[in-house]
């Protein structure tokens, strides 16, 4: 029995575990949000702007590890997804984007609503093609999913509007099923990297989201080398809660413990992060670093030993020529310095902190209508919030008070537009986290913007 094109779409992508598609219907998507209506596990969520439905899409890649999916019809809808597949991009989570197109036979006539997707996906997709034909949309769908799950990006699939009510045979379906792999470096330069850490002195770690699912080892590691642990934004949510090495973040949303840990060092440690601040790293230091994207390697900082390998066993291998150090000065000194500024943080968050002397006077300037502080509202977010709760953040202040006063403990995962910067993101991807799992707790820290 033969199926169309839309059915064979959304069948596997069903097959795939795909749960929600995001976007904003339209004719050039008829064919396929009629196939979701039909489906037995795949919702269409409709969204008020395609931007939103590609934030949502992006957010359920982060927390799931897989695909997320978003559609925008024809000409301008297909535009508004352009900022949240940024946002994708830049976080490197796979996301399908699925975009309407004029009818085929009117394609390159300057038709109405035309749009060239294919060069306006250009920057943003690491594959993007049109389906110009029936027979072609299985293998190109197949393409496009291994694609973005392989090299953790977007990818664009354009279809006309007259091609998804075409007919394909039965014995044609799409196989979207791919499975990773772990990398491990060669034994030469994990000896060269266990030598520069041992004969290094004081090691400080800069650790980032691609050591998240390799904590117990990461942990195992700081121990061995008596290391402050440094952390991204992104590394929060694996690294924070119960971890006796963190010194919190450096940067611009930092504190003076972290940036302390890494100009006392001698060597950086660099795990799965790809930091873009250059001023913040500190010049005249060994560096060795460990990421699984290899351009990623030495674009921040200039690096003795590189390891273009995933995280966890490389830091197995480490652990494995390396012995515990007894020395634990620098460790001991960032830390104390962390609890300090802790210390003042909780101060400043205290609901009772106006009405202090020091209070007062910082009230004279900065909160003359003796509003809510935002250091006590996030903390008393933090003290309520569960566990396991999802955190979203708009760019700007919204980030820096839930990043100094909410703990990624236990089971909470946290999400932003992090790498890109976009307003108004916090919303629409609180929206994809809840459609995940509708009794667990999520929280959006909203901007003016958002």
């Amino acid at each position: 029995m033969s199926r169309t094109v839309a059915r064979v779409m959304i069948d596997a992508l069903e097959e795939l575990g795909v749960r929600h598609v995001f976007g904003v219907v339209g004719d050039a998507l008829n064919p396929l949000t009629d196939a979701i209506r039909a489906s037995g596990s795949v919702e269409w969520v409709g969204c008020r702007h395609e931007e939103a439905a590609a934030f949502a899409a992006g957010a359920q890649s982060q927390l799931t590890e897989t695909l997320g999916v978003c559609m925008g019809t024809v000409g301008p809808g297909s535009v508004h997804l352009l900022n949240g597949l940024y946002d994708a991009a830049k976080s490197g989570t796979p996301v399908l984007a699925v975009a309407g197109q004029v009818p085929l036979a009117e394609v390159g006539t300057d038709y109405f609503q035309e749009v060239d997707n294919d060069l306006l996906f250009r920057d943003v997709a690491v594959f993007r093609a049109t389906v110009t034909s029936a027979e072609q949309m299985p293998g190109l769908l197949e393409i496009a999913v291994r694609t973005a799950i392989g090299r953790r990006g977007v990818a664009v699939l354009t279809v006309p509007g007259d091609i998804g009510d075409q007919e394909l045979p039965a014995d044609r379906p799409a196989r979207l099923s791919v499975a990773g792999s772990a990398n491990r470096p060669d034994d030469p330069v994990l000896d060269e990297a266990a030598d520069a850490l041992r004969d290094g002195g004081k090691v400080t770690m800069l650790v980032g989201r691609g050591a998240r699912g390799d904590r117990e080892d990461v942990l195992a590691l700081a121990e061995r080398l008596a290391a402050p642990m440094v952390l991204t934004l992104k590394a929060k949510e694996g690294f924070e809660g119960d971890n006796p090495f963190q010194v919190g973040q450096t940067g611009l949303i930092g504190n003076p413990a972290a940036a302390h840990a890494m100009d006392g060092a001698d060597t950086l440690l660099l795990l799965g992060t790809d930091f873009p601040y250059r001023e913040w790293y500190p010049e005249g230091k060994k560096v060795v670093q460990v990421d699984r994207v290899a351009e990623h390697i030495g674009r921040r900082v200039p690096v003795d030993v590189a390891l273009a390998a995933d995280v966890g066993p490389t830091v197995r291998g480490l652990l494995e020529r390396l012995e515990r150090r007894t020395d634990r000065e620098h460790l001991d000194d960032a830390r104390e310095k962390f609890g300090m500024w802790q210390q003042g943080q909780q101060r400043l968050a205290a609901p009772g902190h106006d009405r202090g002397l020091i209070g007062k006077v910082r009230s004279a300037f900065d909160n003359r209508d003796h509003l809510v502080r935002p250091e006590a509202l996030a903390a008393a977010v933090d003290a309520l919030a569960a566990d396991d709760a999802v955190f979203t953040s708009d760019t700007g202040m919204a980030t820096v008070w839930l990043s100094r006063f909410v703990e990624m403990r236990g089971s909470r995962r946290l999400l932003g537009s992090y790498n890109l910067g976009s307003m108004a993101n916090a919303m629409p991807q609180a929206i994809g986290a809840q459609l995940l799992d509708p009794d667990r707790q999520v929280v959006a820290f909203c901007g003016d913007g958002g």
